[in-house]
């Protein structure tokens, strides 16, 4: 089924300062594969031609989708594409040996070799059939399109869709409006008080930039690519953390972000180092757009020093929070800011990625959950948090770029990682001391406590 879009733009926009930098990396590094790509597990019977529709549909009202990215007198612009055809791709994979498996490949193979920004379509959605009652949605676009956030509000578009359709009752007006309204709510934001506020904050509190963490890394990688590993915490894991998060009255995801910031603690230089967390970035109107408006912030950390986990963590947190409130100021204009441009490796070191919920919906009586394949490229090193849609057990994930952090040098962090979780989950009060638990040997972590470990394929 087929949606056109016959409605041509005249003129360009601006490209948003988020957009800037992701089109920078990737004009220096042509063959970089920056996609955010996602699928949706759905379990349950489904009518596979309205699934069509309700994709199409809001593939078409993703107006955000629809751009491509050139030079122009000097100034990066992104333009409406004028010949938008929305015709979701199916794929029926029930016969294969592995249908699961298959599919993901399937995905991840998406948009992976180079692509034209100035031309090519840059996205992709579809529905793949598993078995007669187990579909895989898709969603795979450029990071300069889309972020993590804008992917979920896509499929709660296509779930509400969906229910008007099989229901029989009208689709609704879009919530979407496209570009323009990000280019617009970013100009206004670059024009206020509220920018000049952030720009004076960030200055003062990065007046100093202590060193990031020396996390274990490759001496020489030369692959272009990232590096990923993820792991599933056991049932009983996930409720020791759990008890222990209730302990110190904070969210169990805050717990285990904490448990992080703690082991780059383990790895720091000095009594004080720096970090980045991932902020949505998303205020007014912007809430409810598909697109990609996420930044980060740098968080600067003071050491464990002896301190009791607990203590730590309030800190940790009260940290974030503060930068958090100013989390619409460009990280680019930080770092141009505050003198570190031109560095080879970003100066202000690994990421936390908090993720607050996976967008899993239910499609008639079938049920969803949400599996982000890529969270798009990565400059250092990226850790995630996340809670599975069901059953709620908690997973880390790792994305490491793979010319800094070679196999062993991800495995060793997430097997360091997770031995501090499991010490600070069995006791939140204790003392945990400025040098990294050795436990270099995943194996010895993994069988007994943990729970499943995952090595993404790529």
């Amino acid at each position: 089924m087929e949606v056109g879009v016959g409605r041509p733009v005249a003129g360009e926009l601006p490209i948003t300062r988020p957009q800037e930098g992701l089109w920078l990396a990737q004009s220096l590094a042509p063959r970089l594969q920056n996609v955010i790509s996602v699928v949706w597990g759905v379990t349950g019977p489904i009518d596979s031609d309205l699934m069509s529709a309700a994709l199409a549909a809001t593939e078409t009202e993703a107006g955000a989708l629809h751009v491509n990215f050139e030079v122009a007198d000097w100034r990066v612009v992104q333009r409406r594409r004028t010949d938008v055809v929305c015709c979701p791709a199916h794929y029926d994979l029930s016969g294969s040996e592995d249908p699961e498996r298959s599919g993901r490949d399937l995905v991840s193979g998406i948009l992976a070799a180079p692509v034209d920004l100035a031309a090519d379509q840059l996205h992709r959605v579809g529905l793949i059939k598993i078995a007669d009652d187990r579909h895989l949605l898709f969603l795979a676009a450029h990071h300069l399109v889309i972020d993590g956030y804008g992917s979920m509000i896509f499929i709660r578009r296509v779930a509400q869709i969906y229910a008007a359709l099989l229901a029989g009752d009208p689709v609704g007006d879009t919530p979407f409006a496209g570009p323009e309204r990000i280019v617009r709510e970013e100009e206004e934001y670059l024009d206020s008080a509220e920018r000049i506020a952030d720009r004076q904050f960030w200055s003062d509190y990065l007046d100093v930039v202590p060193e990031p963490p020396a996390l274990p890394s490759a001496r020489d990688g030369t692959e272009d690519g990232l590096k990923t590993k993820e792991l599933v915490l056991s049932d009983a894991a996930g409720e020791s953390v759990r008890l222990a998060a209730d302990q110190l009255g904070v969210w169990v995801l805050q717990f285990v972000s904490a448990a992080v910031a703690a082991y780059f603690s383990t790895c720091a230089r000095s009594s004080e180092f720096v970090l980045r967390y991932v902020a949505a970035n998303r205020s007014g109107l912007a809430r409810s757009e598909v697109g990609m408006l996420a930044n980060m912030v740098p968080v600067k950390v003071a050491t464990m020093a002896d301190r009791r986990f607990s203590s730590f963590v309030a800190a940790f947190l009260d940290e974030v929070s503060k930068c958090m409130t100013h989390s619409r100021y460009p990280l680019s204009d930080v770092i141009a800011d505050v003198g570190l441009s031109g560095h080879v490796r970003n100066p202000l070191g690994p990421a936390i990625n908090l993720v607050p919920f996976l967008e899993s919906p239910r499609f008639g009586d079938a049920t969803s959950a949400m599996e982000p394949l890529s969270y798009g490229a990565v400059d250092d090193l990226l850790v995630s948090v996340y809670e599975l849609p069901g059953d709620r057990r908690v997973g880390i994930r790792i994305d490491a770029n793979s010319t800094q952090y070679d196999d062993s040098a991800v495995t060793e962090v997430l097997a360091e990682l997770t031995a501090l979780l499991r010490r600070v989950a069995a006791n939140p009060h204790a003392v945990v001391g400025a040098t990294a638990p050795r436990a270099r040997r995943i194996g010895t972590v993994l069988p007994t406590w943990l729970g499943r470990l995952r090595v993404v394929r790529r």
